[in-house]
């Protein structure tokens, strides 16, 4: 599709894909990283120990310097509903998230401009 008016300058489409690659490259490197980390965190911590008390165990002013944070930006209700469930839940969880949030991202971002090709036959 043409637009009047609208030049290309030459390169810009080489320098997309340029940018999409290291996009791609850092967000699976993330990806990488999250689940090392996840399973690093699973195999050496205890089995029962949640994000809470992995916090509290490595700084103890930790989880109090994060609570005061969230009601000083946006208040109490997000502390409740939103921050003290992922303090209960298991530690390798969060980075295990992260992980696969990034590969999500890396995988969406290399299938731009892929084009669809559809196995099926006509005829």
């Amino acid at each position: 599709m043409k637009v009047k008016g609208f030049k290309r300058r030459p390169g810009q489409a080489d320098r997309r894909a340029a940018t999409r690659a290291v996009a791609i490259r850092l967000f699976a490197s993330l990806c990488a990283v999250g689940l090392v980390v996840a399973f690093a965190i699973a195999a050496t911590l205890p089995v029962d120990m949640d994000l809470g008390a992995m916090l509290l165990a490595m700084d103890p002013s930790t989880v109090a310097s994060l609570h005061q944070f969230t009601e000083r930006v946006s208040g109490d209700v997000i502390w409740h509903r939103v921050v003290l469930p992922f303090l209960l839940r298991p530690d390798w969880l969060l980075p295990l998230m992260a992980g696969v949030v990034a590969g999500g991202v890396a995988i969406s971002l290399s299938q731009i401009g892929a084009g669809h090709h559809s196995t099926r036959r006509s005829g």
